[in-house]
């Protein structure tokens, strides 16, 4: 119900809100608030996973698991060969949501961590799961999960969702086929991390503040 309803409407909201304005608030105030309501998420997650005897797997069972490092190329390659191709509208709101110097790095980072395990926990570990149970399709549960997982990061706007989507479903293909949600939190962060130091110096060689 939380990441199903309450969480992309919350992003939609605020997506709306925002439309082509800056962040209302400082950044870290942002990163922080952002943190608050990850951990909140991981909670929940934490507590249907075990009223649900729903078990996580953490440890990679299989060297299957390095093909997140295949993920983690295609989506570092996508974000440069794409960022051209961006509207100008695109650009100012990411630009507006990543870190601008090192003060605004650390809770960034710290952002992307827990992002990372909370949002593999909640989608690809427990909402998976629960939907497969519903449905008994392995393509009904990913879909599903990842199409509400792309919604909950509408504040980046429609084609960012978009793409979001696409690399859930690989987030998805990480987990299942290496029986491990570690991997995929790994490449999550290091994803998140990443275009938090790059795309900010692309912006500020664009003149985009």
């Amino acid at each position: 119900m939380v990441i199903a309803i309450v969480l992309p409407l919350l992003a939609i909201r605020t997506q709306q809100l925002l439309g082509g304005r800056r962040l209302p608030i400082p950044r870290p105030v942002f990163y922080w608030q952002t943190i608050l309501l990850q951990v909140i998420l991981y909670a929940l997650a934490l507590v249907a996973a075990a009223t649900n005897l729903i078990v996580l797997n953490v440890v990679p069972r299989t060297p299957r698991a390095l093909w997140a490092l295949a993920l983690l190329g295609v989506a570092l390659l996508a974000l440069r060969v794409f960022w051209p191709t961006r509207s100008d509208q695109s650009k100012d709101r990411l630009c507006d949501l990543l870190p601008h110097d090192r003060s605004e790095l650390m809770p960034y980072l710290l952002l992307c961590l827990v992002a990372a395990i909370a949002e593999e926990v909640a989608y690809r570990g427990v909402a998976y799961r629960l939907l497969f149970r519903l449905s008994h399709s392995i393509v009904i549960a990913v879909a599903v999960a990842a199409f509400v997982f792309a919604l909950g990061h509408m504040v980046q706007g429609w084609r960012s969702a978009a793409v979001i989507f696409v690399f859930a479903v690989g987030f998805h293909a990480v987990v299942i086929v290496g029986q491990s949600l570690l991997p995929a939190i790994v490449v999550h962060f290091a994803y998140d991390a990443i275009a938090g130091l790059v795309v900010p110096r692309w912006c500020a060689r664009e003149g985009i503040s």
